[in-house]
C-alpha cells in the first residue's frame, strides 16, 4: 500500500473521527449524570469520578504537556512527570510546575508518592500499565484515565476524553478542530504535488546512533500530512519503537529529504557531525541538495507526539514544498498555536520561539549589538549595513545595522532550518 492512499486512509479516518467526536462535544455527555462523570479511556476501560477532579496526577512528560492545554486540569495538578517540568518552556507556560512533586517517566512510577498525593484523578500513558506499580495503584480506587496518544485520532479522542472530564466541551472542540483544520489545509494544497522521499532520523545520544520511527508512529504520518513519502513506513520496520539504522541503510534509502531529530535540542550538531559531514552519506540526494534539516525543539523535540506534532508538518510542507504554501508564514502559525493551546500570550509565545526554539540570544555592546545562535548557524539577512555585508551571528552587528521603530531595535535573521526570516526585537 503506497504513502498516498494510506495518507487518503488516515485522513478519511480523522475527518470522520472528529465529526463524531464533535457532535458528542456539543452536548454533555450521556452519563455525566447525579454529580457523576463517567468516561471510556485508551484501554477501553470504564473510569467513574464522583466529581470534576481537583488534584490531578500526571505520570509521563507527554501527559503532563497535554494536561496544560486545559485551563482548570493545569490548576488542579499536584503531582507531574519528573522530565516536563525541568524544561525552561514548561517554566515559562507555567512556572508553578517546578513546585510539584515528581511521580515518574516512562520507566517507573513511584506508587508510594502518587498515593500520598490523595489525587481524586491520574492521567498516565496507555503503554505506563505494565509498569511496576500501576496494578496496586488500581487497587486503591484511584481513578486512573489512560490514554494512548500515538496517532492523530488519538489526540483528537484525548480532547474528548478531557473536555468530559472538566466539563469544559468548547475548549475540548476548539483545540479538536484545530488539528482539523490544520490537517485539511495540508491536504487541499498538497493532495496532488509531487511526492519527494524523506526519512526522520531520530538521534539517540547515549548509544550514539540513529534510529527510524517504526511504521506505527506518528512520524511517518507527520511526514506523509507535509506531502513526503515516508521511508520508515515500511514493513522493514514494523509496529511501534524506533529501530537503529546504519549508514550504509540511509545510503540506500537516499531519500530527497532528511529530518533529524534529537530530545536534547541540539539536533543540529548531529546534522553536521554525522551526516552532511560524513563521506559515506556524501552522494545521497538529501546531502548534495543541501536538503538535511534539524526538528525544531522548544525543549520537545516537534516530531514526538506531543500536541505540537502538527507544527512539525506545517514545517516540513514549508520546507518541502514553500511553493504551494506561500501565504502560510510559520513563525506566525507558531505563535498561533503556543496562544491558544497553552492560553499565553503573543510577547510570551514570541520568547519561547526565540529563546528556547531558535536559542537566539542578543546582547547590546559599546560597538553594536551581539545576537548568537546556540541552536544552529545563521545569517543576519537584513541588517541593512551601507556596504551590504552579510552578517554572520556571533559577530557585532553595528547600530547603524539596526533599524529603529517605535524607540526599538529590530535585525532580521535567517535560521537555514526555518523557512522563513525573523525579526529580532533589541531592548531598548
Amino acid at each position: 500500500m503506497n504513502n498516498r492512499l494510506v495518507l487518503s486512509i488516515i485522513l478519511a479516518i480523522a475527518v470522520i473521527a472528529s465529526m463524531f467526536i464533535f457532535a458528542n462535544l456539543a452536548k454533555p455527555p450521556e452519563k455525566n449524570t447525579g454529580g457523576k462523570i463517567i468516561v471510556v479511556d485508551d484501554l477501553n476501560r470504564t473510569v467513574i469520578l464522583s466529581h470534576r477532579p481537583r488534584r490531578v496526577v500526571t505520570t509521563l512528560r507527554i501527559v503532563t504537556d497535554l494536561a496544560l492545554t486545559f485551563p482548570s486540569l493545569r490548576r488542579a495538578l499536584v503531582g507531574v512527570d519528573d522530565s516536563f517540568p525541568k524544561t525552561r518552556f514548561a517554566e515559562i507556560v507555567y512556572p508553578r510546575i517546578k513546585q510539584l512533586p515528581t511521580v515518574g517517566n516512562k520507566k517507573y512510577i513511584d506508587y508510594e508518592k502518587i498515593v500520598s498525593l490523595n489525587p481524586d484523578l491520574v492521567i498516565a500513558k496507555k503503554q505506563q500499565r505494565a509498569l511496576k506499580g500501576m496494578d496496586e495503584l488500581e487497587k486503591t480506587g484511584i481513578p486512573i484515565v489512560y490514554l494512548s496518544l500515538e496517532t492523530p485520532e488519538d489526540y483528537i479522542r484525548a480532547f474528548q476524553v478531557l473536555g468530559n472530564i472538566t466539563g469544559n466541551h468548547e475548549r475540548a472542540r476548539l483545540l479538536a478542530n484545530y488539528y482539523s483544520e490544520k490537517i485539511s489545509l495540508l491536504e487541499k494544497r498538497l493532495g496532488d504535488a509531487e511526492k519527494p522521499t524523506a526519512l526522520l532520523l531520530f538521534y539517540q545520544f547515549r548509544s550514539r546512533v540513529f534510529a527510524v520511527p517504526g511504521k506505527g508512529y506518528i512520524q511517518n504520518y507527520e511526514i506523509m500530512l507535509a506531502g513526503a513519502t515516508s521511508l520508515s513506513y515500511s514493513d522493514e520496520y514494523p509496529g511501534a519503537g524506533f529501530y537503529t539504522i546504519q549508514l550504509d541503510e540511509i545510503a540506500r534509502l537516499n531519500p530527497d529529504y532528511i529530518f533529524v531529530s534529537s530530545m536534547k535540542g541540539d539536533a543540529h550538531r548531529y546534522v553536521q557531525a554525522n551526516i552532511t559531514g560524513n563521506p559515506a552519506l556524501a552522494d545521497i540526494k538529501a546531502v548534495k541538495e543541501h536538503h538535511v534539516y534539524p526538528v525544531p525543539n522548544d525543549d520537545q523535540t516537534w516530531d514526538m507526539p506531543t500536541p505540537r506534532w502538527i507544527l512539525c508538518s506545517l514545517w516540513m510542507a514549508k520546507i518541502m514544498h514553500g511553493e504551494l504554501l506561500g501565504d502560510i508564514n510559520l513563525t506566525d502559525e507558531t505563535i498561533g498555536f503556543y496562544t491558544l493551546f497553552y492560553n499565553i500570550s503573543h510577547e510570551t509565545a514570541y520568547r519561547i520561539i526565540i529563546e528556547r526554539l531558535m536559542g537566539i540570544s542578543v546582547e547590546k555592546t559599546g560597538d553594536g549589538i551581539h545576537i548568537s545562535a546556540s541552536r544552529s548557524p545563521a545569517l543576519i539577512t537584513r541588517a541593512m549595513l551601507p556596504n551590504g555585508t552579510i552578517i554572520y551571528v556571533n559577530e557585532t552587528i553595528p547600530y547603524m545595522g539596526s533599524i529603529v521603530i517605535n524607540g526599538y531595535r529590530y535585525v532580521w535573521v535567517k535560521l537555514y532550518w526555518w523557512p522563513e526570516e525573523v525579526m529580532i526585537r533589541i531592548e531598548r
